[in-house]
């Protein structure tokens, strides 16, 4: 299977977001942006917010929390590609955290580092 692993280990390649952008597909973006309103309760996110080529572009667009996720932002100061190839992964209470609500993340990175 293809991927493309963003810092925390989500495959970007199955994120609707991505998806929908790479398509520039407006129903898409629609149905993301109802869909996580409710999933992650976002009250006020609409299709135009739903534009992303990844929180490891370095141009952008991304999901506006990618400007604020401490996961990304620390990767990014470590210059790591992403979390998985962290010296501090095991002992890392942010990405921990964040892949107990996320183990399809956990799998990707554990498989990354070769485990």
């Amino acid at each position: 299977m293809e991927r493309m692993l963003g810092m925390c280990g989500l495959n970007c390649l199955e994120c609707d977001a991505y998806q929908a952008t790479k398509a520039n597909d407006d129903v898409l973006r629609d149905q993301v942006a109802k869909k996580w309103r409710e999933e992650y309760q976002v009250p006020g996110m609409t299709a135009a917010d739903i534009h992303c080529n990844s929180c490891l572009s370095p141009t952008g667009p991304w999901i506006a929390h990618c400007l604020e996720c401490e996961v990304r932002l620390c990767g990014l100061q470590k210059a790591v590609d992403h979390c998985g190839v962290c010296q501090e992964y095991a002992d890392c209470r942010t990405i921990q955290s964040f892949l107990e609500m996320a183990p399809a993340a956990r799998t990707n990175l554990e498989e990354a580092r070769g485990g």
